[in-house]
C-alpha cells in the first residue's frame, strides 16, 4: 500500500473509533432540561446559576432553560437566583433518558441593616415671626438678627446685638441716666418723631420700639433706664429688626423719624411689662 493510502486509512480508522466512542459515551449519559421561572409571575428568570453536585455547570438563557448532561445516577441539582430562595432536588435518571424539570424560585428578602433618623421639631412660627424670616431672607432695608445668628455669636445682652454697627449710641444725661439714641445729623427731611424749635430732626433721638409688632413705649416704663436689657433675656429673643431709616410701612408712621427696633420673643416667653398709665 502506498504511504499516503496507508496515512488516509489511519486517519479514518482514528476517526470511525472516536465517533464510536462518542456515540457510546452520548448513549450512557442522561440530559436534564431545566426551565426556571419566578414564582409569583412564572416569567422567565434568565442568569440563574445550575450546579450539579456542588459544580457550577450551567446558567439559564434569556428564556430560563439549560441543558445539563449527567451519568446515570443519583445526582444533588441546586439551582440559585440572585434575591431568590435556591432550589435542590435529586436527580436520578437512566442512561440516556431526558428529562424537562420545572424549578420556580421564590423571593428572598434581603436584611438589611437597622436605621435610626431623628430629628428636631421646628416650632410653629406665628404669621409675624414668619414675616420677620421673609423680610431677613429677602435682605430687605435694615439689620436682621434672627435666632440662629443670636446663637451663633451668643451676646451676653440684647443692647450687645443693638450696638453692633448700626448707629445706636449710648447717651448719658446730666443725672447719670443712659439711654439708646440713634446718631443723627439735623434734618426737615424726616416725617413724624421729635423736632426741635426749627422743626428739624435733633441730632441723636430715641428710635421706637415695637415687641411682637405691638409698639412699646420704653421710656415710659423704664425712665431712668430704658434699656431692654432689664426686661428680655437673649434666651427668650427669636429675632430683632433695627432699622435708622425707611422701616417697613406697617411699623413707620408718628415716631417713627429717629428709627425703628422691632423685637420679636420666642413662643415660650413671658410677654413684656405693660406701659404706665399718663399721669394727670
Amino acid at each position: 500500500m502506498r504511504p499516503a493510502l496507508r496515512r488516509m486509512h489511519v486517519a479514518g480508522m482514528a476517526a470511525a473509533l472516536l465517533l464510536a466512542a462518542a456515540s457510546r459515551a452520548s448513549a450512557q449519559e442522561a440530559v436534564l432540561v431545566l426551565r426556571v421561572t419566578a414564582s409569583e409571575s412564572e416569567a422567565p428568570l434568565q442568569g440563574a446559576q445550575v450546579r450539579v453536585d456542588g459544580r457550577a455547570v450551567a446558567a439559564t438563557d434569556a428564556q430560563g432553560q439549560a441543558r445539563v448532561a449527567i451519568s446515570p445516577v443519583s445526582h444533588q441539582v441546586e439551582v440559585t437566583a440572585i434575591g431568590r430562595h435556591p432550589q435542590t432536588f435529586t436527580a436520578s435518571l437512566a442512561a440516556g433518558e431526558s428529562q424537562d424539570v420545572e424549578v420556580q424560585l421564590v423571593p428572598s428578602a434581603v436584611p438589611l441593616a437597622p436605621v435610626t433618623a431623628t430629628t428636631t421639631p421646628t416650632p410653629a412660627r406665628s404669621a409675624a415671626v414668619q414675616a420677620f424670616y421673609d423680610r431677613a431672607a429677602n435682605h430687605s432695608n435694615g439689620r436682621f438678627y434672627t435666632r440662629e445668628y443670636i446663637e451663633q455669636r451668643r451676646p451676653q445682652q440684647l443692647t450687645d446685638l443693638l450696638l453692633d454697627g448700626t448707629g445706636l449710641k449710648w447717651e448719658y444725661s446730666t443725672g447719670g441716666h443712659r439711654r439708646l439714641r440713634f446718631r443723627r445729623a439735623n434734618t426737615a427731611s424726616r416725617i413724624g418723631g421729635a423736632r426741635t424749635e426749627s422743626g428739624q430732626v435733633p441730632n441723636d433721638c430715641p428710635p421706637k420700639w415695637y415687641v411682637n409688632g405691638f409698639p412699646f413705649e420704653m421710656e415710659q416704663v423704664a425712665p431712668r433706664d430704658p434699656s431692654p436689657d432689664l426686661w428680655v433675656h437673649m434666651d427668650e429673643v427669636e429675632g430683632v429688626e433695627v432699622y435708622p431709616d425707611l422701616p417697613p410701612i406697617q411699623y413707620g408712621g408718628l415716631g417713627a423719624s429717629c428709627g425703628v427696633i422691632l423685637i420679636w420673643l420666642r413662643g415660650d416667653a413671658r410677654t413684656p411689662p405693660p406701659a404706665p398709665s399718663p399721669q394727670p
